[in-house]
């Protein structure tokens, strides 16, 4: 029997900005510290206990939100001044000749866009200076770096289709009205996640409420990673 053997796909991009370092990075490197910080248990547990108490450190599908994909980053530091809930000011280093953030006019074309909760009605894009190919068959999520909401600011999500390569281009986002400070170069403001391009359907099967007894049953009768040891796959991205 011939097995397929695992196909490594490439993305390709690329830059003109000489100083733009890391500018597409594998999303797993930029895992924030106060994931890291977490313990998958609490202090003081006592082991012999079951259930043991546990946190979202334990959850293998939540770390692979994090490592799954890449990530585009800010390409320096940014200043954001919240004036009134209305008025946002950004600012970066004139002497970077290239303009990271643009402001889109937000009261013609745009007034009926939804405002994400806790953000300056203000509509700013990401003006990228990335460019990137898209595999044929395949298309590219791009959205918000997934369960970073502790980023001061919240893009909106996109899907392109391959093959296709993603020009410069604009990214809509939109800033947190508490948050007045810089936000350093390296940041990650967007997520890519690519996936096979298929026609799916949706069909009632009544039969999957018996697995799903089981599997509730399965994942209970161990301590804990019954899904990482059964389900889950290693993921590669660099």
């Amino acid at each position: 029997m011939k097995f397929k053997k695992n196909i490594k796909r490439t993305i390709k991009y690329a830059t003109d900005i000489p100083s733009y370092d890391n500018a597409l990075i594998p999303a797993k490197t930029v895992i924030p510290d106060w994931y890291k910080k977490t313990p998958k248990h609490p202090e003081g547990y006592n082991p012999n206990r079951i259930p043991y108490p546990i946190s979202f450190k334990a959850c293998a599908p939540f770390l692979d939100s994090f490592n799954s994909g890449y990530v585009l980053t800010t390409p320096c530091s940014i200043g954001v001044d919240n004036l009134t809930d209305t008025d946002t000011v950004i600012t970066w280093n004139k002497l970077v000749d290239y303009e990271p953030i643009n402001l889109r006019d937000s009261k013609t074309v745009n007034e009926f866009l939804p405002i994400p909760g806790g953000c300056s009605s203000q509509h700013f894009v990401w003006s990228t200076k990335v460019c990137f190919e898209i595999p044929k068959g395949y298309s590219a999520l791009i959205t918000h770096p997934l369960n970073r909401h502790d980023l001061p600011f919240t893009t909106l999500s996109a899907v392109i289709d391959g093959r296709m390569l993603m020009h410069y281009g604009s990214i809509p986002v939109f800033f947190k009205k508490s948050f007045n400070g810089v936000i350093p170069k390296g940041t990650p403001f967007a997520q890519i996640i690519l996936f096979k391009r298929e026609n799916w359907e949706s069909k009632e099967d009544a039969f999957l409420l018996k697995e799903q007894t089981y599997n509730t049953f399965a994942s209970r009768s161990t301590t804990d990673n019954w899904y990482k040891k059964t389900h889950w796959r290693k993921k590669t991205y660099n």
